[in-house]
């Protein structure tokens, strides 16, 4: 969540096209979200530090770094990764 997303959805509840419940759904879902045993992603990083989190895919499979990036895009609708390599 960034704070363009949480802004978008105050102005959704104020206007009625989400209840507060919808809303409070959309924000129950935990901050952090461990992946297996190789990654705890940070959901909540842009809103806190303005900055998204990212994936470090140095020492990582192709197969972790894609199931990284899956969340990533699931939870925020972006992703950044780095030292990918061509694999």
């Amino acid at each position: 969540m960034d704070s363009r997303l949480l802004k978008q959805l105050l102005v959704d509840v104020e206007s009625g096209d989400v209840s507060v419940d919808e809303a409070l759904d959309k924000l129950r879902w935990q901050p952090t979200e461990a992946i297996s045993d190789f990654a705890r992603l940070d959901h909540h990083r842009g809103l806190r530090q303005g900055m998204p989190e990212f994936v470090y895919a140095e020492g990582k499979t192709p197969e972790q770094v894609a199931t990284i990036v899956a969340s990533m895009v699931e939870r925020t609708g972006k992703a950044l990764a780095s030292r990918i390599s061509e694999a």
